[in-house]
């Protein structure tokens, strides 16, 4: 069968195999869906079934989606309807409807068994848990017992709701015969579940815990080739619509402690924005590329893949003849207690790379890849005269000098290592551009460093102490790094001069950050860092050591959701742009006495577009700009604030200056190098190439291709990746 084909009708049971599989509701009758393969090559294959009205998945269990069909609602009742769906059979089974009082909701829910099992049963979670709601396959109805009515190990059932009773977005998970429920950031666990009791108690330790750069994240317990691993997703963008970060944790059961995972080849993790639960499956018995976790946001047809060994979030478009009319995708597999059932594949274990530290950082500051030239090119080259070679290395431009030494030890002999400190002519006679700069692989001990107009790459060792450091903000060849511990440390980090100056940390608790920005180099004693978080401004001086010192906003929080994008510091003031296009101010009185703050929102400007996920804030040539793009940048706008109206007036031409823009760091340069202007820069590579958007082709490509594209796909972004101006002095 040709990749792609569409059929009605297939024998399906045979053809899903233990492949997982995204599967597309189209939105015309509700009776027809095409089915996606995970596996290479890429397949589609249209299903008609019933009928369903499918307004949300409350989880998926041995092959059946638990699937919410209606929701009823009177002034003393919420009436639900709850069934039973098997898409790969098409069975269906409709459940007794579920009478509810207003205030519950459910959220989730899980199939304990098979449904031909003896015994099988349905139970449902609410978001506040004050009971248990379920249900056995040809019941009647539905049974509800008050929590506080069972003998419980632990008792965790309190009379008003708190927040560690609250569910997490997960489904629970059946594991080695016991349901484990994630609830706030502990695991319960379900061992037996009879008509009027039910043995329910706490597992002895948390959920893992990191710092994160946002305060909206889903956790997702999943089974995984025999170990329990959870998958802590970090969202950000306009609306939530962006994974920033993703980490997979597995639980040792005999130290009940969690570990960070940092390579799963043998397997893959999937999920959807819009669902609770996440599966996973083995690569040998699926035939699916191992080591990602890939998933779906909204109703695009794209395909989201995150790498776990190096952090970085791809997206393609593998089913290319899907009908034009569908809805949000959800993810199906085999019962896999069926196929792996108490199996691990051989060689399961998920690996825990170490770094091995022993090399020599001195002699490896800064390394680039080969260049593309044959063994009897550098020989000849090497036959010159030392005078000439001297010659052509004194006439090399900085990077350039740097690539040259690398060719050979005569090189090396001839042209000596670089003197940082002392002022160079090259520095000041050539323009270099910036990099585009993230960690390499999940050592992360290394740091590509990538030209945006010649496509060179660079690799740099980083401290060991910050290795497990995140970019916060770029500025003059400076980075805020921020560690994922909880209430983590800070510090600059200069990777061309090595310098590193430590930043106190932030207060244990202190609400979560969403960007960062500083008004002037670190080594200066009047350098103030600014944060802003959901309700608060944070600031620190370094002229004084006192900490760092939070401001209430004061606003209502939904006047001004701030986005995860740097702020600009302009006019003596930081600005920071919000989520629907509107701008908060941070002044001071005195930019150095942070004791004198004001935070205010302009009512205007609002949405500058109709649609966007996107948006990044910069300067350029004294004025404010703003950039807005949607998911997949298919739409690229830019737009200046016009203070007079108070509004975005829209850009179509950026003359000879180009944009770098990225969520650490957006700036804009005149363009030195011919051929780089009017152009925005995007922290995306293709091949081995950075993207950029032309305004005068709407389109994006590469330096090193003649083809355009009309958006993202088949790019790929690094977690945390920033654009780095060079500075080398």
């Amino acid at each position: 069968m040709e990749e792609g084909r569409v059929i009605k009708r297939s024998r399906l049971l045979e053809t899903l195999g233990s492949c997982p599989w995204l599967v597309f509701p189209h939105c015309e009758d509700g009776c027809h869906r095409t089915f996606c393969s995970m596996a290479r090559p890429f397949k589609t294959y249209g299903k008609s079934s019933p009928k369903l009205r499918i307004n949300g998945v409350l989880g998926y269990s041995h092959g059946w989606l638990i699937i919410s069909d209606e929701t009823i609602k009177k002034p003393t009742v919420r009436r639900e309807f709850i069934s039973l769906w098997n898409p790969a059979s098409s069975e269906y089974i409709s459940l007794p409807p579920l009478d509810l009082k207003p205030d519950q909701r459910i959220i989730t829910g899980s199939l304990l068994s098979p449904p031909g099992n003896p015994g099988s049963m349905v139970l449902v979670f609410e978001r506040i848990v004050k009971s248990f709601i379920f249900c056995k396959i040809g019941d009647k109805e539905w049974t509800q017992i008050p929590a506080k009515e069972m003998d419980m190990q632990s008792q965790i059932i309190d009379e008003e709701p708190s927040t560690r009773n609250r569910l997490l977005s997960s489904s629970p998970v059946k594991y080695k015969g016991k349901l484990y429920v994630p609830m706030s950031r502990q695991i319960k666990v379900i061992d037996q579940v009879k008509p009027k009791h039910i043995m329910f108690r706490s597992l002895n330790c948390m959920l893992p815990s990191r710092f994160s750069h946002s305060n909206c994240l889903d956790w997702y317990l999943v089974e995984s080739c025999g170990e329990l691993c959870v998958l802590e997703v970090t969202w950000g963008g306009v609306n939530a619509s962006q994974v920033l970060d993703i980490e997979i944790s597995r639980l040792d059961f005999r130290t009940m402690e969690w570990s960070q995972v940092r390579s799963a080849k043998d397997r893959g993790f999937f999920f959807s924005k819009t669902a609770v639960y996440a599966i996973s499956c083995p690569v040998n018995e699926s035939g699916i590329e191992g080591g990602f976790v890939h998933f779906t946001v909204g109703t695009d047809r794209c395909l989201y893949s995150f790498n776990i060994e190096d952090k970085s979030i791809s997206v393609s478009l593998p089913w290319v003849h899907l009908p034009k009319s569908w809805s949000t995708p959800f993810w199906v597999m085999p019962d896999s207690s069926l196929l792996f059932h108490n199996r691990k594949p051989e060689g399961s274990q998920i690996l825990r790379k170490e770094v091995n530290q022993k090399e020599d950082r001195e002699d490896k500051q800064i390394l680039k890849f080969s260049p593309d030239k044959s063994e009897a090119e550098v020989r000849n080259l090497c036959d010159l005269p030392l005078e000439i070679i001297a010659l052509i290395a004194n006439n090399l431009y900085l990077v350039d000098y740097i690539n040259f030494r690398l060719v050979c030890k005569t090189f090396r002999l001839v042209a000596p290592r670089v003197q940082w400190r002392e002022t160079s002519h090259k520095l000041n006679s050539h323009s270099l551009s910036p990099w585009l700069m993230f960690a390499q692989g999940n050592s992360r001990t290394l740091h590509n460093f990538i030209d945006p107009k010649f496509g060179d790459r660079y690799l740099m060792n980083i401290p060991e102490s910050i290795i497990d450091f995140d970019i916060r903000c770029s500025k003059e060849g400076w980075l805020l790094m921020s560690s994922r511990d909880e209430g983590g440390s800070m510090c600059f980090y200069h990777p061309f001069t090595k310098k590193l100056i430590s930043v106190p940390p932030l207060v244990v608790n202190l609400e979560r950050c969403h960007s960062f920005g500083f008004t002037s180099l670190p080594t200066s004693p009047r350098c103030l860092i600014v944060g802003i978080s959901s309700s608060s401004i944070f600031y620190f001086n370094f002229s004084e050591d006192e900490g760092w010192f939070q401001f209430e906003r004061g606003d209502v929080p939904t006047a001004f959701i701030p986005n995860h994008t740097n702020p600009v510091l302009f006019e003596g003031a930081f600005y920071f742009l919000g989520q629907q296009g509107n701008l908060g101010i941070s002044s001071f009185d005195n930019l150095y006495d942070h004791h004198m703050v004001d935070w205010h929102v302009h009512e205007k400007p609002g949405k500058p577009c109709k649609s966007f996920d996107q948006n990044y804030l910069l300067e350029c040539d004294g004025k404010l700009c703003s950039v807005f793009v949607d998911n997949l940048g298919e739409r690229v706008q830019v737009f200046e604030f016009d203070y007079p109206s108070m509004a975005w007036r829209k850009v179509r031409d950026l003359g000879n200056y180009m944009f770098f823009v990225s969520p650490p760091s957006s700036f804009s340069m005149v363009a030195k190098t011919p051929g780089m202007e009017n152009k925005i820069y995007f922290p995306k590579i293709k091949g081995e190439e950075i993207v950029y958007h032309c305004l005068r082709t709407a389109k994006f490509r590469t330096f090193g291709s003649k083809q355009f594209a009309a958006n993202f796909c088949n790019t790929i972004e690094y977690s945390f990746s920033a654009w780095i101006q060079q500075r080398w002095l």
